[in-house]
């Protein structure tokens, strides 16, 4: 039997270092519900900052975050089912 990747590990979109577009964290899990990957996008953080260094230490806060999230077995469902419930 094969197993299957329970998500794909967050990362940093840049838009290439421009701080004209929009920037945003990444990452890819498997959704309980149908067993298929999904694609989860975060930017809220990263749109107020001013620099590109602030821009990649936050991102690189971020990414240490979800990750850690992600290997204790949480999913961005979980946010999407309390936001429903308040």
């Amino acid at each position: 039997m094969n197993r299957q990747k329970l998500f794909r590990a967050p990362y940093l979109y840049d838009a290439g270092g421009d701080l004209s577009k929009p920037w945003w964290i990444e990452l890819g899990y498997r959704d309980p519900r149908d067993g298929k990957m999904k694609r989860k996008r975060y930017q809220e953080d990263l749109s107020v900052l001013k620099t590109k260094k602030e821009h990649y230490s936050k991102a690189e806060e971020l990414i240490k975050i979800y990750t850690a999230k992600l290997l204790h077995g949480w999913t961005p469902l979980d946010d999407d089912r309390k936001k429903q419930v308040v």
